[in-house]
């Protein structure tokens, strides 16, 4: 995980000190959360993110030499592991709820009140048999 390469790390490393690398990833770190909340208010533009995103890429590329590039990658192998499973755990369930008896009495309910007000209205008086015994096929009752 690194931008700079090896020996401009290290370069850098001996001239600013292990210490101080660390103090300005803070920094740079806090003045990019201090962006992004700007941003989220309105207050802030999207060129202040992308340069305060670069001190930081750069600071964190100096962490990783700091801490062992290698580690770092393959600690970021098992994250995005990790990741990948979650989101095949959540298109799993997603699917399973799509196809549940529950989500299918929803979308019937949905269909039958999506329209305007007052025709929600004519279908909680003449169209509940109706979605009785819809709900009743989709439980097979």
């Amino acid at each position: 995980m690194s931008i700079l390469n090896e020996e401009d790390s290290k370069r850098y490393l001996e001239f600013f000190g292990k210490n101080f690398e660390i103090s300005k990833t803070m920094e740079e770190m806090s003045e990019l959360i201090q962006a992004l909340c700007k941003y989220q208010i309105n207050q802030g533009n999207a060129d202040n993110i992308i340069e305060e995103i670069a001190d930081v890429l750069l600071m964190i590329s100096q962490l990783s030499y700091i801490f062992g590039n290698d580690l770092v990658k393959e600690k970021i192998k098992v994250k995005l592991a990790r990741l990948e499973e979650r989101i095949h755990n959540e298109k799993i369930r997603s699917q399973r709820y799509r196809e549940s008896k529950f989500y299918q009495i929803e979308d019937v309910i949905e269909s039958l009140t999506s329209s305007s007000e007052y025709h929600k209205k004519v279908i909680m008086y003449e169209d509940i048999e109706t979605l009785r015994e819809k709900i009743k096929t989709i439980l097979g009752e």
